[in-house]
């Protein structure tokens, strides 16, 4: 019989309860052990038996097989450095860093530990009908020459038991703004079209919602050996959620809508409208498999779809944007 995977826990918030829950819908018996300032218990840790501990040395000395980072994405450096460093496997949400110099440190650990198990929290690559867009590009629309991704939704409605002005997305400090709030996009770019770096980018704060970080951003991206250009444009303003791809080749064209759970192909014979199955726009489920891949990586599966070593590219073009904005 397998013995109990040992789970750490850094930052059980909302995304952080998430992931708990699907761990124990998994793995029920896992023992689990989370890393609070001061070692602060409450009715979560009690309710699942958490062992508590106040900083990565006495985390350590529990030796577990893991460790879930989503914490405030500013905060997560702190954490991931001393879990590399000591070998530990981790799946971290996105943004990975908020940082270059943050960014360069998780590259050096990393490369002196190439073959640890770790997972980027990028979950819509887990997506059925993104899955299929990815692989619709490379046979059914030619050469892609220019692509659009575009996400959006009212900042209050994302949290709603929380003060929106109060959260992290509102502060740049804490790794706010719609940049890398809104990784997803440039992930997904990435991801399908292959590398890309940032060409032009442009934010814009919008005064009606009181906060500091940037709400909307227009990122121009290229591929230095494709005549290929792609525009990546987010806000904390569309009053419904917003979230839809659209990949233009010299073939075809592509549209994904999640909003429309539309998969679209449009070529000169026609237009067809592409299956993705009952699950394939289910966000929800994307969660559960990233977990059910990084639990499988720990027990000595293969490495994950998605770790630091290629996860860190599109936080990379994330800071370049921030970088370059005007």
């Amino acid at each position: 019989m397998t013995a109990p995977l040992k789970i750490a826990f850094a930052g059980t918030g909302s995304i952080g309860q998430r992931h708990l829950r699907n761990l124990l819908a998994t793995e029920p018996e896992a023992q689990l052990v989370f890393l609070r300032a001061n070692a602060r218990r409450d009715a979560l840790s009690s309710e699942v038996g958490a062992q508590v501990v106040s900083d990565m040395a006495e985390l350590l000395d529990c030796a577990p097989d893991g460790l879930i980072i989503s914490t405030p994405s500013a905060f997560h450096g702190q954490t991931l450095f001393g879990a590399v460093e000591a070998g530990l496997p981790v799946y971290v949400e996105k943004p990975v860093v908020t940082s270059l110099a943050d960014l360069a440190e998780v590259h050096r650990l990393t490369a002196q530990r190439p073959d640890l198990p770790t997972l980027v929290g990028c979950n819509l690559r887990f997506l059925p009908s993104l899955q299929k867009l990815h692989a619709l590009v490379r046979t059914e629309i030619g050469m892609p020459a220019r692509a659009r991704f575009e996400a959006g939704q009212w900042l209050p409605d994302w949290r709603p038991s929380q003060d929106h002005r109060h959260s992290y997305s509102a502060a740049p400090q804490e790794g706010g703004g719609v940049i890398l709030d809104l990784l997803h996009e440039l992930d997904a770019a990435e991801w399908i079209l292959g590398p890309l770096e940032v060409a032009a980018a442009t934010t814009a704060q919008a005064p009606v919602l009181q906060i500091d970080s940037e709400a909307v951003a227009n990122i121009l991206l290229r591929r230095c050996d494709l005549p290929l250009l792609v525009s990546v444009e987010l806000d904390y303003v569309a009053r419904r959620p917003l979230r839809q791809y659209r990949v233009v080749g010299d073939g075809g064209t592509l549209t994904w809508s999640l909003a429309d759970k539309l998969l679209r192909l449009e070529t000169p014979i026609g237009t067809h409208d592409i299956d993705c199955g009952a699950e394939g726009f289910d966000v929800a489920k994307t969660y559960e498999r990233a977990m059910a891949e990084f639990l499988t990586a720990l027990r000595g599966g293969p490495q994950t779809s998605n770790p630091l070593q290629t996860g860190l590219s599109s936080n990379a073009l994330a800071l370049a944007a921030k970088e370059l904005s005007c």
